[in-house]
């Protein structure tokens, strides 16, 4: 079966190419940057998504999955499906472009970790560093078995 595209959809789909082109992939690396240079990776978002957030939703590339065209594009599936194919092609474009159905989707994540762990919450960077510590130090002892850090997760499956 062949599917074209709709006027519609193939004037979002040159939009969205010359967007990602021009601001997405020459703004990876500042956002690696940004990330990295954080004390923590997960206790802020990286100053350039916001930038990016907001030349996104001036181009009117804002939350293209709602299908509700009073608010945004009003996109059917086939026609919002190539688009999320070409955001995937990048790390922070879904972000970029997509930010209430990524927060969605996080949250929800989020949610079922939560719940999903005996502990009742996510794990730090702490917790890595102890089995680390633990693992340096008893080297000569420890041999070969796995040490699962995961909250508990393994043990309510």
């Amino acid at each position: 079966m062949y599917f074209s595209y709709s006027q519609k959809g193939q004037a979002l789909r040159e939009k969205l190419i010359a967007f990602i082109d021009e601001h997405v992939y020459p703004n990876e690396s500042v956002y690696h940057e940004q990330l990295e240079a954080q004390a923590n990776r997960f206790s802020a978002i990286p100053p350039i998504l916001e930038e990016l957030k907001l030349k996104a939703q001036e181009a009117d590339l804002w939350n293209l999955f709602l299908p509700d065209s009073m608010y945004v594009a009003g996109l059917t599936n086939l026609e919002y499906a190539p688009l999320f194919e070409i955001m995937g092609r990048s790390l922070i474009a879904p972000q970029i472009l997509n930010t209430k159905m990524s927060k969605v989707v996080i949250e929800r994540r989020n949610d079922y970790l939560l719940n999903a762990t005996s502990l009742q919450r996510l794990g730090s960077e702490n917790d890595l560093k102890g089995v680390a510590l633990f693992l340096a130090s008893a080297s000569n002892y420890v041999t070969g078995d796995t040490i699962v850090v995961d909250g508990g997760m393994a043990a309510m499956i």
